[in-house]
């Protein structure tokens, strides 16, 4: 029961790119998957082609008084082309891929996916379901997603409604830890701090006591 839950919650969660934390949930992705899943052996070649932001794709140089009419960033309108074989894994009916590295040169076997993989499900979904994710198995992954992002308006889902909180929450309590201060180098904390905060209240209130120096007598004109 457990398997099939945490199946469905990673096909979920895998339609949309963390906002933080993207490599801990494809690490987390790959153990289950070939701890609980099993691959048929069959592939698929994945290309990924990326157009040159500087032409927008047509190899010619944009401003029309360039003396050489060619793209100085490409030659064809193509910033980069990579290939990636994707290994098919099945787990409780759910089919998910497992990335190889990048290859740059093409390998002999026909493409089968030209671009990014376009998933149904995206943004608070795959958000609330990835949490849970994390609760079940990766607690730090859980944290560091938990209180890295979130969603400015209320929502309907608790994980992903309590993260509105959790990021002001963390933030104050990192201030209750002790930091060298930029001038006199000794611990401070400043929970409730005001004014300048990378420095100390002590020479913070020395800084305020210095009078201003006029200098105007050294303007040498």
């Amino acid at each position: 029961m457990l398997q099939r839950i945490t199946a469905y919650l990673l096909h979920v969660a895998n339609g949309s790119k963390p906002t933080v934390g993207r490599q801990e949930f494809y690490d987390l992705k790959r153990r289950l998957v070939e701890r609980h899943g099993h691959s048929d052996g069959s592939e698929d070649v994945q290309e990924i082609t990326k157009e040159c932001w500087n032409c927008n794709g047509t190899g010619r140089h944009p401003d029309s008084w360039a003396h050489d009419k060619r793209c100085w960033r490409c030659s064809d309108g193509i910033h980069q082309r990579f290939w990636v074989r994707l290994m098919r894994w099945e787990w409780r009916g759910y089919l998910f891929h497992l990335p190889g590295p990048k290859l740059w040169m093409k390998p002999d076997l026909p493409v089968t996916i030209r671009g990014y993989i376009q998933h149904r499900t995206r943004g608070v979904l795959a958000n609330e379901t990835r949490l849970w994710l994390y609760l079940l198995h990766d607690r730090r992954a859980f944290w560091l997603d938990f209180t890295g992002h979130a969603y400015g308006e209320w929502q309907w889902w608790p994980l992903t409604n309590l993260q509105r909180y959790a990021m002001p929450l963390k933030a104050w309590a990192s201030k209750w830890r002790k930091r060298p201060c930029s001038l006199c180098g000794k611990g401070f904390r400043r929970p409730f701090q005001s004014g300048i905060w990378f420095i100390c209240r002590r020479c913070e209130r020395q800084s305020k006591a210095q009078p201003i120096m006029d200098d105007i007598d050294g303007i040498p004109f």
